[in-house]
Order: C-alpha cells, then structure tokens, then sequence
C-alpha cells in the first residue's frame, strides 16, 4: 500500500487494554499480518481519509513557520 504520508518511521509504543489487544490479534491472525501492521493500516487509511494532499502540506507549512515563531503557537491556539 502506497501511503500520501512522506516521512520517515517512527516507532510508537502504546499500552492498550486486553480486550483490545484481543481483538487486534484475532484480526491480525485472520489476515495473515502483524498486529503492528494492521493498527498501521489503520492508522493511515484514517488519516489518508481525513486529510488531502494539499491539506496536509498546509499543516506542514504552518508547522514548520510555528518552529520558525513565525505562525501561530500552537499550544495557545
């Protein structure tokens, strides 16, 4: 799968209740993948879903002009 993100990976480490850890695992062994692989499909088919192409380079033009100080803080928006 080809993702419209273009970056490099980063690895999350996240705790998630056991039943949900179930639940990912059953799917996961259904179709044959890694549980980390379907919560990363996941995880960009909703972003992918959210956010255009252009939208996404708005987001990081105005991120990296907030690094720069010349946008908007984020954390007081």
């Amino acid at each position: 799968m080809e993702t419209k993100i273009k970056s490099k990976e980063r690895t999350i480490g996240v705790r998630v209740p056991a039943v949900l850890y179930d639940y990912l695992n059953n799917v996961a062994h259904k179709q044959y993948k890694s549980i980390s692989e379907v919560i990363r499909q996941i995880i960009v088919e909703k972003i992918e879903d959210e956010f255009t192409i252009k939208e996404w380079t708005m987001i990081e033009q105005a991120l990296a002009e907030s690094y720069k100080e010349k946008g908007i803080n984020w954390r007081k928006a």
